[in-house]
C-alpha cells in the first residue's frame, strides 16, 4: 500500500492527530453535501486532492455541488470528506448531538453507517 504524507502533517502520519466531534451535517441550498466539525479546521484540504473543500464563512468541509456531485452518492462523498479530514491529521466523529439537515432518514442511516468504515 503506497502512503501519501501531506507536507503539514508530521512525517509519522500514521496515527490521526486528534478527533472532533460533528456538529453538523447537511445538504445546502446550492446540493452540497457538508460536514461542520465542532472545532477542527481545514483551510489546506484542498492540497489532499480529494475534491473536498473547506468553506471558512460556515466552518464546514463540503463536495462539490450538482452536477458533479451526481457522480456518485452522498455516501461516497460522505466517506470523502471523513477521508479528506483523516489525511489532515483529524477524524470526525458523529454523535448522538450530530444534527442532519435536508437530508431523509433513509441517508441518515446510510451515512452513519459508512461513518463506521473510513
Amino acid at each position: 500500500m503506497i502512503r501519501r504524507f501531506s507536507s503539514h502533517l508530521p512525517v509519522s502520519g500514521a496515527q490521526p492527530a486528534h478527533t472532533d466531534f460533528v456538529i453538523e451535517v447537511g445538504v445546502d441550498a446550492t446540493g452540497r453535501l457538508y460536514v461542520a466539525p465542532g472545532s477542527a479546521q481545514f483551510p489546506h484540504v484542498h492540497l489532499e486532492a480529494m475534491e473536498i473543500g473547506w468553506d471558512a464563512a460556515r466552518s464546514c468541509l463540503y463536495a462539490p455541488p450538482p452536477p458533479r456531485a451526481m457522480l456518485a452518492t452522498r455516501a461516497w462523498w460522505f466517506g470523502r470528506i471523513l477521508a479528506a479530514a483523516q489525511e489532515q491529521g483529524c477524524v470526525l466523529a458523529l454523535t448522538g448531538s450530530t444534527r442532519w439537515c435536508n437530508l431523509t432518514d433513509v441517508e441518515v442511516a446510510t451515512l452513519t453507517a459508512t461513518a463506521m468504515h473510513v
